[in-house]
């Protein structure tokens, strides 16, 4: 018998372990041949053997196979179970989906596709087969990936071309052509799991074809992978040797040649390329009182132009006075107060009269100080006055908890397609009219330059920009710094900009708000019958601990929904959300199979209900459109929901909306839209709030200041546990993730700039009076 699995546990003499099959299923291995070939932890292989008992003797190990992730297989293959693929690449003694292709035209392959999947299906796998062999650049960069990475499938020459493909337009060359000449263009790409895992395909890539891996080109790919890298922790930027450096020991080259190297960067649109720009380096230095030479830095080239782009337009914004009639907005406020009962605090009233004073208003506040109620207010004011306010924000979550029913999330109104390739990428300017739109931006601190910068270029003219968020949450993933530039900028009487600090805190007084500000002042915390640290020291203990609490909260008449627990990374099995979801679904629901009733899930992507979801492919866009229920009502990325129903063909979702509202969804589907939600990591939480806040992390020493922040100010009214290391960790000082942007700088320099030609525009009117 042929069998498909990944290799999760195995002996020092690697003759045994332990094997995932594509279905999860786990069955244990023995190699009984000493022909066999070495084999690999976490490795996927295609085994000849039979199963004795419950074990599996291997008499032959002929093929490794990198199986396609479920998302990169939907994709590619929407409404087609992975397993059915799996059993027709079997009968064909093939290890690939790719190699498939070649079959294409074979009528008994068509047949047993027919008779293993359906005809309608059939229909769409063969189509989209047909499509990926139709289109040269997919085969071109397959036939170099099968020559040089036997072990992947075709979803990653797919992806590969998907990225480059902008590149290799801007060279009027084919992506194939691409990877020929620079190979290690490939290390450029978020498209693969970790750095090291890009670095070894490129580098077999280029041995195939006789290039040197010491090359100057190798050398400036991998400081673009590591600069990316460096980005994704909330940078705007790297510090020039500290990019030398951690090139020199990643590569095991000599500083000073790869100095040499980076010195001088090519401007090279095929290999890509680095900017260095030390303008404001003595203005950093000083801000961040660092000796290190922190102002010497290395930019992508498209956050570099982006973060000069948005300097450019916010300068320009600020040349305007804002149009909304202060004494009007008085008289509406007034009547909004007595309507509603409300009374606001001095800063939030501030907050609102300062749209009418200002071109841009920046709202800042902890948990509880009232931001939401703020917003809420200005939507209802500017409404009445004649005004259109656009309700926006990062996540669906957070648009709809400010604005149900009217927030978007800023991706879908701008537009905003992801982009793998870091290097290169382009704005486009809407020249739609924005007069009469007030625009409304929460939780601002998850905001990335390329987000803002598009969203920006859609907004430009609206009459008032109004931007809130907490700036001690986590950084964004990506290159960020733009909500602190704005918050600095609105703080120094620059005309048209004001920032109001909300400071009041509107939540019971417990003690979780005093933690909190003792985290951002850098005291320890306290454990009190608002907060309790368990101690564990692995992530198989850590997961005990949880779903023991879980059982207690439960058993004392909590309900589900009102705990959420949180973990500081995502994990591959072994440890964080992954485990914990594995734990909690098993132990506390009970729940079997791949989906059943019951099932906390979490919502991957936005599903909107009039059908203008953006997709890559537009097959899967039509397909996916084409099986929507259409009752179906806008879901947003994030929504946290239950499965409340499964029969044969449809699955329903109730989720909170944040009134519940139920979602039908055809089983093909889910693999598409969800994914378990049992627990979360600490940046999906953001937006989000719960009673009982459960925080997982086996390094608590370690984790950011800005991370245990945001953790425990999701907690509402409610209690917090602290699970993993030892209790000391929780409370030693936690050190600020302090994020590197020349953002506030270039700002100041235009606005100064603007202001010197304005005075020499006014001595040549004077003059030629």
């Amino acid at each position: 018998m042929d069998i498909n699995g990944q290799i999760i546990k195995l002996n020092r003499n690697k003759t045994q372990g332990t094997l995932k099959l594509t279905n999860g299923q786990k069955i244990k291995f023995k190699i009984n041949s000493d022909s066999v070939k070495p084999i690999f932890l976490y490795e996927y292989y295609k085994f000849k053997g039979n199963m004795i008992e419950d074990t599996l003797i291997i008499d032959d190990i002929y093929g490794i196979a990198n199986d396609i992730n479920i998302n990169d297989f939907t994709e590619l293959f929407p409404s087609v179970a992975h397993d059915k693929i799996n059993n027709i690449c079997n009968r064909f003694n093939v290890l690939h989906v790719g190699n498939l292709i070649d079959l294409i035209n074979d009528e008994n392959f068509i047949t047993v596709v027919n008779d293993t999947i359906g005809e309608e299906k059939a229909t769409i796998f063969l189509s989209n087969l047909q499509k990926i062999k139709d289109r040269q650049e997919y085969i071109d960069v397959w036939d170099i990936i099968k020559k040089t990475n036997p072990t992947f499938d075709i979803n990653v020459p797919i992806k590969i071309v998907n990225a480059l493909k902008y590149r290799a337009s801007m060279n009027n060359i084919t992506v194939s052509q691409l990877i020929k000449e620079s190979p290690w263009i490939i290390e450029q790409l978020d498209i693969f799991d970790s750095i090291t895992e890009r670095k070894k395909i490129a580098e077999n890539i280029a041995t195939h074809y006789g290039l040197s891996n010491d090359s100057n080109k190798a050398v400036i790919s991998y400081a673009i992978a590591m600069t990316n890298n460096y980005i994704q922790q909330g940078h705007s930027y790297i510090p020039y040797y500290t990019l030398v450096s951690r090139v020199s020991n990643s590569l095991k080259l000599d500083f000073n040649k790869v100095n040499d190297t980076l010195k001088f960067l090519p401007n090279d649109n095929k290999s890509g390329y680095l900017i260095r720009d030390n303008k404001y380096k003595d203005e950093i230095e000083n801000e961040y009182n660092s000796d290190k030479k922190i102002g010497y830095s290395v930019y992508l080239p498209k956050i570099f132009h982006m973060e000069k782009y948005i300097a450019d337009i916010i300068s320009s914004i600020l040349k305007k006075k804002s149009t909304i009639n202060k004494i009007e907005l008085q008289k509406n406020l007034k009547l909004y107060r007595s309507e509603n009962k409300l009374i606001f605090s001095k800063e939030q009233e501030e907050a609102i009269f300062s749209i009418s004073d200002n071109k841009i208003t920046v709202i800042t506040g902890g948990a509880g100080t009232g931001k939401t109620t703020v917003i809420k207010a200005i939507i209802d004011l500017v409404n009445k006055m004649g005004y259109t306010p656009v309700v926006l924000a990062p996540t669906g979550i957070a648009s709809q908890r400010v604005a149900p029913n009217v927030g978007s999330t800023i991706h879908k109104y701008a537009r905003i397609f992801d982009t793998y390739d870091p290097v290169f990428d382009e704005i486009e300017e809407n020249k739609e009219n924005n007069s009469g739109k007030v625009i409304i931006v929460d939780e601002m601190s998850m905001i990335t330059v390329p987000v803002f910068a598009k969203l920006l270029s859609v907004t430009l003219d609206a009459d008032s920009f109004i931007f809130v968020g907490d700036p001690n949450q986590l950084p964004p993933i990506g290159a960020g710094g733009v909500f602190e530039a704005l918050i600095e900028l609105g703080n120094k009487n620059i005309n048209n900009i004001n920032t109001v600090v909300l400071n009041q805190s509107f939540r019971s007084k417990n003690s979780i708000v005093k933690n909190a500000q003792n985290i951002l002042e850098d005291k320890p915390i306290y454990e009190d019958d608002n907060l309790n640290i368990i101690e564990a020291k692995s992530w198989n203990k850590i997961a005990d601990e949880v779903v023991n609490l879980i059982r207690k909260l439960l058993d004392n008449g909590v309900q589900y929904s009102d705990i959420m627990v949180l973990s500081s990374k995502r994990g591959e099995g072994k440890n964080g959300v992954s485990l914990l979801n594995e734990r909690i679904r098993k132990e506390i629901f009970n729940n079997k199979g791949k989906y059943a009733v019951g099932d906390i899930v979490i919502t991957t992507r936005n599903d909107y209900d009039n059908k203008s979801s953006y997709f890559r492919s537009k097959e899967l866009k039509k397909y996916i459109n084409s099986i929507r229920h259409e009752e179906r009502p806008t879901i947003f990325n994030g929504t946290v929901g239950v499965i409340k129903d499964i029969s044969d063909n449809e699955v329903i979702i109730e989720y909170n909306t944040p009134m519940p509202v139920e979602a039908k969804y055809n089983m093909e589907e889910l693999d598409w839209y969800i994914e378990y939600g049992f627990a979360i990591t600490v940046h999906k939480a953001q937006g989000g709030q719960a009673k009982y806040i459960i925080f997982a992390s086996d390094e608590p020493r370690n984790i950011s200041r800005e991370m245990l922040y945001t953790a425990i100010t999701r907690c509402k009214n409610g209690k917090v546990f602290l699970i993993g290391g030892e209790n000391e960790d929780w409370k030693i000082k936690k050190e600020h993730s302090f994020v590197l942007s020349k953002l506030k700088y270039r700002i100041l320099d235009n606005i100064h700039q603007q202001e010197k030609e304005s005075k020499i525009n006014s001595k040549i009117v004077l003059i030629n009076q």
